[in-house]
């Protein structure tokens, strides 16, 4: 996946890092029947997971979504959280 997201260029590799599920494989397939939802298998599928809050800086990923719609990256970025602030 780091591979992947570093061939877009939109940040120097050093900068970026992939972090691997540290969270039970079996809880999280349970949690996700709770709302189903489609990814489509054309465009890249962001997910934020997490508190959205100016603190933690997600406030910014507004820019990178803009880097990626001006390459010509077609995306779809789904959030999951609560929202404090923005």
């Amino acid at each position: 996946m780091k591979r992947k997201f570093d061939a877009f260029k939109l940040i120097r590799e050093d900068k970026s890092i992939f972090v691997y599920n540290r969270f039970d494989p079996e809880l999280i397939l349970q949690k996700s029947k709770f709302h189903e939802v489609s990814y489509s298998q054309d465009i890249m599928n962001i997910i934020s997971v997490g508190r959205l809050e100016k603190e933690k800086g997600t406030d910014q990923l507004m820019y990178v979504a803009k880097r990626l719609y001006d390459r010509g990256v077609k995306f779809r970025w789904y959030f999951v959280g609560t929202v404090v602030g923005i």
